[in-house]
């Protein structure tokens, strides 16, 4: 699956891709709301960062901040009528030399974050997609620079995502919202 910018519409389902490389969560949190304002028929939100902020050496406290106030700004513009659901993507591991303490902090409390909000949030661990140290056979999945993956590691990490909201949309048939708060 691979997603280009814009969307795209197939049986009744449109994808909206907003990422710009290079960019810091500071930058996509203040982007997010303009794009949570400019779409009307959201059902999922899925946010991956924080990896060029471990590149610019931010510290735990600023990359989790970031990306969680992130998910909370899109559970709050979901509704119990119509609600939409934010998949939290941990950060994968890369080829910078970065601190691997702080991404692994980082990725452990967005996986509380998505545990304790899992009504409304979705957890994917990108560590088991992308870890070329535990799988040698992942380096495909990677492009020449270890830091963005390559077109099989983007239809991969689609198919996971895919997967990932088909499960959770059938946890939702049996479980109602009670609220969109966590």
């Amino acid at each position: 699956m691979k997603i280009k910018s814009g969307a795209k519409s197939e049986k009744n389902m449109s994808i909206y891709e907003s990422g710009i490389n290079g960019e810091r969560t500071t930058f996509m949190l203040h982007r997010l709301p303009l794009f949570l304002n400019s779409i009307t028929d959201l059902k999922f939100v899925i946010i991956l960062g924080g990896t060029n902020d471990l590149g610019s050496h931010y510290d735990t406290k600023k990359i989790l901040g970031n990306l969680i106030r992130m998910h909370k700004m899109v559970l709050q513009k979901s509704n119990i009528e119509d609600p939409i659901y934010s998949i939290v993507v941990s950060i994968p591991p890369c080829g910078w030399n970065i601190d691997e303490s702080v991404r692994q902090a980082v990725n452990i409390g967005l996986k509380e974050f998505a545990k304790n909000c899992s009504h409304m949030v979705a957890f994917v661990d990108s560590d088991e997609i992308f870890d070329v140290l535990k799988n040698q056979k992942k380096q495909i999945l990677w492009s020449s620079d270890k830091v963005h993956f390559s077109d099989m590691g983007y239809d991969e990490l689609g198919n996971v995502l895919f997967q990932t909201m088909i499960e959770f949309l059938e946890k939702k048939k049996t479980n109602s919202i009670m609220s969109n708060t966590c």
